[in-house]
């Protein structure tokens, strides 16, 4: 699964071997495509999002202002405009509704309407995907992950959640809008030990541990309850460097990507109605038709996508499929395109240097 490759889906059926040390190879060389290309783009979020936060003086000219008894006075112009724009976007917010496009589906759509919106309001998507908004606003991407939750409703709860933009890495490929022609996506976190050792009971803290995986905005520092900063576990190291419950950290790598699968498009002989058949059930199918004495029916074959999803540590420690419909979970908004660096940037990255010139004056 080198770059730009496959996984043979032919040969991997509804499963792939996370034992295969070529796969979790292939999952580094990609992961390390995109973090390079990433980089750049990474360094100018963290400085936006530092101008917005006011910290908008380099350390060089602090301390030359306090050298000359100056202080170093700040005049916060894209905090407002920030502000001001994301305020439009409250007041003008979206809503799904379902549209009859035929007589009598008045009912059904407003049915549908009315659910949507009440799934919606159940798990804040509107301010979750406005403070995604202000993120595409400051940096240029703003991230949301939708999923379902069981820990509130056994029968599961739709959630969708704005994700800091710094946690995510993408294909280095993608040009199009929206990330819409991305073939895979990363999230990297650094999460408690204790919360990994409960999704992944029967590995080692070694194996939890992605050390493989770093960039600008995976590593942060962290303060505990004394004031006393400590960070991430150790990137040379497989093991983590700290006690304690919550100070126990480790790197977790999640990916989605797709694949494309041959199927075939057929009426069913059984059921009479049109149905689609992965490659090796179709094969399958042929055999039993034969040894019956049916004649095979007409079938088209095409190439489907198939998503997949995995979660990686020192080693790859569950792969399983993704959406069948809906594509990934996670969703990118972009803000205006960088074409030369193949990135995105927000109206922050216009405002710096005005800022910076009225901060000096």
């Amino acid at each position: 699964m080198a770059d730009g490759d496959t996984v043979d889906q032919a040969s991997a059926g509804d499963s792939i071997d996370i034992s295969d040390p070529q796969l979790l190879a292939d999952f580094k060389d990609w992961f390390r495509t995109d973090r390079d290309h990433r980089h750049d783009w990474a360094v100018e979020a963290t400085e936006d999002y530092d101008f917005v936060a006011l910290r908008q003086w380099s350390d060089e000219d602090k301390r030359l202002l306090e050298e000359q008894n100056r202080p170093p006075v700040t005049f916060s112009r894209i905090g407002p405009m920030v502000k001001i724009v994301c305020g439009l976007e409250v007041g003008n917010r979206q809503e799904v509704r379902y549209i009859p496009r035929e007589q009598g589906d008045v009912a059904v759509n407003e049915l549908l309407t009315e659910a949507a919106r009440w799934v919606r309001d159940e798990g804040d998507a509107e301010d979750e995907e406005s403070d995604a908004f202000r993120d595409l606003v400051i940096c240029g991407m703003g991230w949301t992950d939708s999923n379902l939750q069981f820990d509130e409703n056994p029968d599961g709860k739709l959630s969708i959640e704005r994700i800091d933009p710094l946690e995510m890495f993408w294909d280095a490929s993608a040009s199009k809008k929206n990330l819409s022609d991305a073939r895979r996506l990363w999230r990297v976190r650094d999460v408690p030990l204790y919360e990994a050792q409960e999704m992944y009971p029967e590995a080692t803290r070694a194996e939890l541990h992605a050390a493989w995986a770093g960039d600008i905005g995976s590593r942060r520092e962290v303060y505990d309850e004394h004031g006393q900063g400590y960070n991430v576990a150790d990137q040379g190291s497989d093991q983590g460097a700290y006690q304690g419950r919550e100070r126990d950290l480790v790197r977790m790598v999640e990916v989605q990507w797709w694949e494309r699968e041959t199927v075939w498009r057929a009426v069913d002989p059984f059921t009479g109605q049109q149905a689609t058949f992965p490659d090796d059930k179709w094969k399958v199918l042929k055999e039993r038709l034969e040894a019956l004495g049916i004649p095979e029916p007409y079938a088209v074959q095409q190439k489907k996508r198939v998503y997949w999803r995995a979660m990686i540590g020192s080693v790859v420690l569950e792969v399983w499929h993704g959406p069948a419909e809906g594509g990934y979970t996670w969703k990118c908004m972009t803000g205006e395109r960088d074409r030369n660096k193949g990135t995105w940037f927000g109206i922050v990255r216009c405002m710096i240097d005005p800022q910076r010139w009225a901060n000096k004056w």
